[in-house]
């Protein structure tokens, strides 16, 4: 095969390869947003176990192993005619399929994909040149040099494909960070308030979140006054026999048995209900505010909350990747040898 034709089919099989994943990735509904939105966790996660989700992490990695295959096969320019493949494909598939939420992602792919091509050209010289080391040895040289190359090379691909994926989702969640907050917020109030049984008044759907608030004040205020009167200094008050020591003590008798009587509960409630007032999600307000008082890192989580999300997306890509990466491996395996034959190349 002459190298023009080479160089369609590499064009060819990488704008084909690239529209078909895309097609995947649509179908099974899984976007950047869907993965870092709080409100859509398990909606993301059942679609990321979806037939569409699991045939694209088995397609994709084999437009990198048929346009590494083809590089090594002494193509010029073979990495502008994988990228111009991809690039093409990119296009038509994210319009077509309804991805294009995926657009700077897809910068860094043809970035990685184009690194990984030049190198994977550089790779197949190099295997050209152990001809004189005699069939036997230049074999087994060829075989070192084809998978050590590649696992390299898309090793390095991989990574900047990663980057891209921590910057796309900071370019998604970085503007939209107070709303994914007051997600995150709605979340942990809605197993807050699922966990207090079928007595709870209150729900995250109409808002009304005051009996929630009102146990988790008057908790924080019965942890305080249990610690204070458990250290030495209290003991050491109770022991003594001054007027004075014996005053505070009675005092302190009194705010805890205050603390513990079903009125002040009622009070603090009354009084969390009046400040909630008619405005929506102010109960909300109310709990995570006295929370942030009393965890200053809960407040430095939500400022910095995006970094979170990025950090969530790049740990799925990560995960993923145990299954990309043997997968490519053995595609480039199966495409040399076959693409050996093809082209008239002997290979063992």
């Amino acid at each position: 095969m002459d190298i023009e034709k080479r160089a369609i089919v590499l064009f060819g099989s990488v704008f084909v390869t690239v529209v078909l994943w895309c097609g995947l990735l649509g179908m099974s509904g899984v976007t950047i947003d869907g993965i870092i939105s709080p409100s859509r966790m398990e909606q993301s996660f059942s679609q990321l176990l979806s037939f569409g989700f699991i045939a694209f992490v088995l397609v994709f990695p084999i437009t990198f192993a048929a346009a590494g295959a083809m590089a090594r096969k002494g193509i010029g320019n073979a990495a502008l005619f994988s990228v111009a493949g991809a690039a093409l494909g990119g296009i038509i598939g994210m319009l077509a399929f309804g991805i294009t939420g995926y657009w700077l992602l897809g910068i860094f792919y043809l970035i990685a994909l184009f690194i990984f091509t030049l190198s994977q050209q550089e790779n197949g010289e190099v295997m050209r040149s152990v001809d004189a080391l005699g069939e036997e040895k230049a074999e087994k040289a060829r075989k070192y040099i084809e998978a050590g190359g590649f696992k390299d090379a898309f090793g390095i691909s991989i990574l900047v494909i990663s980057i891209g994926v921590v910057i796309a989702a900071v370019a998604v969640a970085l503007p939209n960070n107070e709303l994914y907050v007051n997600e995150f917020e709605g979340m942990v109030m809605e197993m807050a308030v699922g966990g207090m049984g079928e007595g709870a008044s209150s729900s995250p759907q109409n808002g009304d979140l005051s009996q929630f608030g009102t146990e988790m004040y008057v908790n924080l205020q019965k942890q305080n006054i249990q610690q204070i009167m458990a250290t030495p200094q209290y003991m050491a008050l109770e022991a003594s026999s001054t007027p004075e020591a014996g005053q505070f003590v009675t005092m302190m008798e009194g705010i805890k048995e205050q603390l513990y009587s079903g009125e002040y509960e009622e009070m603090v409630g009354e009084e969390i209900h009046e400040q909630q007032g008619a405005e929506e999600g102010g109960a909300n307000e109310q709990v995570f505010g006295m929370l942030k008082e009393r965890l200053p890192l809960f407040a430095l989580i939500e400022e910095f909350f995006w970094v979170l999300q990025a950090v969530t997306a790049l740990f799925l890509f990560q995960a993923i990747l145990f299954i990309i990466k043997p997968l490519g491996a053995v595609y480039n395996w199966v495409l040399g040898r076959a693409l050996g034959e093809w082209t008239g190349q002997k290979r063992r």
